[in-house]
């Protein structure tokens, strides 16, 4: 009886966190899309998180009760219970009968008198009532006008082309937008995913444009005519990070179900699950040799798989905070991750260890990425900066030190293939370019 009552009680609290965590993504959503900054959307960020995870881990309690034989409902624990012991189990038969036959009276004799009472304070909710609809119908205007416009939308990743012509993105409305980075102007629109997306990758030959959404798929796009080629299914939650193989093969995804998956980009079938990472997965990127795959997570680890056969080759850990972002450095030999503890650590891929600390980013660290020289990293950071930072010393680069103009969370950026710009975009609807050499701010894309 007591492991029945544990898995009631247990499912009571589900479902009421359940409801809670609704809320929690419901304000931090809220406080996202709006340009307050006493409003300190980090931190409702890390609770809705926190929470999603405590969610999850209960959910898992309760399929494993499920399995295990005390989750049939109870009916096991409920049988086991009654062979123990019968008296108890007609006891609560017996007793149940007695209230069942006392409410009867109350409820005849009770209801007719309130129902005459009723219609002296039916006459007084009238004016409470007028008064809801004022701010029920004046505070959704403001939002409701956001949403419709798709170019009022924050962008959530970007990534140049390998002619370095053009950058894709994409961002809450649910598209995937291509722009041209001479002119600034939009080129295409690819529509198709049903929530938004979090993480865009251009194949090594710039023909397609790999994505991956809240909506738990991954899909491959024709750069040439913008048409949806193929749509890959399979994760159990929304999908975080995408990632091309160097030979145009194959994609890696990760997700929030925890796991990362390899995908055949001719047919779209699942090649290989990689499991290991105890809470979501962030960010995926294969290494420039296509062997392996690194990956950094909600659970503060970064780690390496082998490509071929799926399996943990290196675990690497020092970070405080979530892991958001990761990247290999052009010659294979070193990682660089950046996390909600405000730093960027640079791992050696052959043992493992932490070879440097990059400090100077006030909030978390949301996106990394090498120069084509391996000589600096870039970061974004949701202190609303994008920094420089020289690989050899650890020391930030640029006179002025950091690039700003961004005036919300910076959520994604990359070098172009020259190495001679980085693109950065943000929560405040814009994706602007840099010069590396000066940090000057050469062009601001607006309108997705």
């Amino acid at each position: 009886m007591a492991s029945l009552v544990q898995k009631q009680e247990l499912i009571k609290t589900y479902n009421e966190q359940k409801e809670i965590l609704k809320i929690k993504k419901s304000a931090y959503q809220a406080a996202d899309d709006a340009d307050d900054d006493d409003i300190d959307v980090m931190k409702l960020y890390d609770e809705y998180h926190s929470l999603k995870k405590i969610v999850n881990e209960m959910k898992a309690q309760i399929d494993e009760m499920n399995e295990s034989g005390g989750g049939s409902g109870g009916g096991g624990g409920g049988a086991h219970w009654a062979n123990n012991d019968k008296s108890e189990l007609t006891e609560p038969v017996v007793v149940p009968p007695t209230p069942v036959v006392v409410p009867p009276t109350p409820v005849v004799v009770v209801p007719p008198t309130p129902v005459v009472v009723p219609p002296t304070p039916v006459v007084v909710p009238p004016t409470p009532v007028v008064v809801p609809p004022t701010p029920v119908v004046v505070v959704p205007p403001t939002p409701v006008v956001v949403p419709p416009t798709p170019e009022m939308d924050p962008v959530l990743s970007v990534v140049f082309s390998p002619d370095g012509q053009s950058v894709v993105f994409g961002s809450w409305d649910k598209a995937v937008r291509l722009w041209s980075v001479e002119s600034g102007e939009l080129l295409r629109t690819m529509k198709g995913h049903t929530s938004l997306v979090n993480s865009v990758s251009f194949s090594p030959d710039g023909q397609y444009v790999v994505s991956g959404s809240q909506d738990k798929t991954v899909r491959l796009w024709s750069m040439e005519s913008g048409e949806l080629l193929r749509t890959m299914e399979g994760h159990t939650d929304e999908v975080n990070s995408v990632s091309f193989s160097p030979d145009g093969q194959s994609v890696v995804s990760g997700s929030e179900d925890k796991t990362l998956r390899l995908w055949s980009v001719e047919s779209g079938e699942l090649l290989r699950t990689m499991e290991g990472h105890t809470s979501a997965v962030y960010s995926v990127a294969f290494s420039p040799d296509g062997q392996s795959v690194v990956s950094g997570s909600w659970d503060m680890i970064v780690r390496l798989w082998s490509v071929e056969s799926g399996e943990l080759l290196r675990t690497m850990e020092g970070h405080t905070s979530s892991v958001f972002s990761v990247a290999f450095s052009p010659d294979g030999q070193s990682v660089v991750s950046g996390s909600g503890d405000s730093t960027i650590r640079l791992w050696s891929v052959e043992s493992g260890e932490l070879l440097r600390t990059m400090k100077g980013h006030m909030s978390n660290v949301t996106s990394v990425a090498f120069s084509p020289d391996g000589q600096s990293v870039v970061s974004g950071s949701w202190d609303k900066t994008v920094r420089l930072w020289s690989v050899e010393s650890g020391e930030q680069l640029v006179t002025k030190n950091y690039l700003e103009g961004h005036t919300k969370q910076v959520m994604s950026v990359a070098f172009s293939p020259d190495g001679q710009s980085v693109v950065s975009n943000s929560d405040d609807k814009t994706v602007r370019l840099w010069s590396v050499e000066s940090g000057e701010l050469l062009q601001t894309m607006e309108g997705h």
